[in-house]
């Protein structure tokens, strides 16, 4: 299979055609990308993300984001607007981990900044009804609870959600044996805080979590890695384990629940955390940034085809590092970054990113370009709207009567 990776620039529009957004009324377009600590999921065919934080210009990260503002991005047309939703239960809160099943946003754990007196870390669970957008917290017993922790992975399978590792406070009672915990010398006066290697199961039916038994190679406790679930198969990349990022990967098989690690070829991506790991199609990983063990924050792009267990490098036409960034598929074929942060983020004064990058490796879908190449050229070819189709008519027209246009500020 050929791949051909672009990154273009691209204009934003509010979104036309959803009663349930709003336009964006923001000019500085930056400032739409700057975040981090935040999720971002497909739904529907749009990229979604909430929650996170910016840093403030004194270089504290204590700007928590509006947990009741929800971004909606529309990769076909190139639409960005915002919408509220109603009852959020939870405070500012970062590196949660977002899972969405029939019509329904679940987001696991994460780090609240406001309470330091216990760490930070909650495993609390919330529900998006992604059609009414109303929240509301779970309330899943007292059984089976999982650690409280943040930067973790987590995906769907066969009707249940399932969360794999992250980093958090040590357990109050031994864990199950199947659990391991390593504590971070660094926060013995700030939480006892650590990684672990859970993995966690939640039945959105009967809203209860289910005690799960690993089998297999199980993975070291780590967190700020990432996954991707093709099939039956859930492959596991890196992350942080004490002072080392890896470059371990792993596969879990969903239907018994086994673990093995993978020997891939010499040439490969080197050990990082905050890095993002997506499938496109059947066969292929795209593995994007991160924090390498040095503190560099990288921009490589490597593909990795999980029948050959062979990795390329993915040459691209520019360089845009970051790291706790997201990523999502767009149009087929398409792989969205979002957000991130392009500095070392141990530094006093981070950087954000302020574009978003669109990895390419199929062509650009023929509605997107025609929409695109209209508004481009709408100037002259307004008298030509009538002849359109209806539907693309009315989107055209709408999409020029709007008075507030962005840029997504690509490069």
């Amino acid at each position: 299979m050929e791949f051909e990776v672009g990154l273009e620039i691209v204009d934003d529009y509010g979104d036309p055609d959803d009663e349930d957004f709003d336009d964006i009324n923001d000019t500085d377009t930056r400032q739409l990308h700057s975040r981090i600590g935040h999720i971002a999921f497909e739904y529907e065919g749009r990229m979604l993300v909430w929650g996170g934080y910016k840093e403030n210009s004194n270089g504290s990260h204590s700007r928590y984001l509006d947990t009741e503002e929800l971004l909606s991005y529309n990769p076909y047309i190139d639409l960005w607007t915002l919408k509220e939703t109603k009852n959020a239960p939870m405070a500012g809160i970062s590196g949660s981990c977002a899972v969405v099943f029939d019509d329904t946003l679940y987001v696991f754990g994460g780090y609240y900044d406001q309470f330091p007196d216990i760490g930070g870390n909650t495993n609390g669970l919330y529900a998006l009804n992604l059609k009414s957008s109303a929240w509301r917290e779970v309330d899943t017993g007292a059984s089976c609870k999982p650690l409280p922790c943040d930067k973790m992975t987590g995906w769907e399978h066969n009707q249940r959600l399932y969360f794999f590792a992250g980093f958090g406070p040590r357990p109050d009672v031994p864990s199950n044996s199947q659990c391991s915990f390593q504590l971070d010398m660094s926060t013995l006066h700030r939480g006892n805080r650590g990684w672990n290697n859970q993995l966690v199961c939640f039945d959105p039916l009967t809203e209860q979590w289910i005690q799960v038994k690993q089998k297999g190679q199980i993975p070291l406790p780590r967190a700020a890695h990432a996954a991707a679930k093709i099939g039956n198969l859930v492959y596991v990349f890196g992350g942080r384990n004490q002072d080392k990022r890896m470059k371990d990967l792993h596969v879990l098989n969903m239907d018994t629940l086994t673990w093995k690690q993978l020997q891939t070829s010499e040439v490969g991506p080197e050990g990082r955390s905050w890095h993002s790991l997506t499938a496109v199609g059947d066969t292929h990983l795209v593995l994007f940034g991160g924090y390498n063990q040095n503190e560099e924050t990288l921009s490589d792009c490597w593909r990795l085809d999980v029948t050959s267990l062979s990795w390329t490098h993915v040459d691209l036409p520019f360089t845009s590092p970051r790291l706790w960034h997201t990523a999502c598929l767009g149009v087929p074929g398409e792989v969205l970054v979002y957000g991130g942060c392009t500095s070392n983020i141990h530094s006093n004064m981070i950087q954000l990113s302020t574009e978003m990058v669109h990895l390419r490796f199929a062509p650009k879908p023929l509605f997107s370009l025609c929409v695109s190449t209209i508004m481009k050229e709408r100037q002259r070819l307004v008298e030509q709207f009538p002849v359109l189709p209806d539907r693309l008519q009315s989107l055209i027209n709408t999409l020029c009567s709007s008075d507030n246009r962005l840029a997504t500020g690509d490069s």
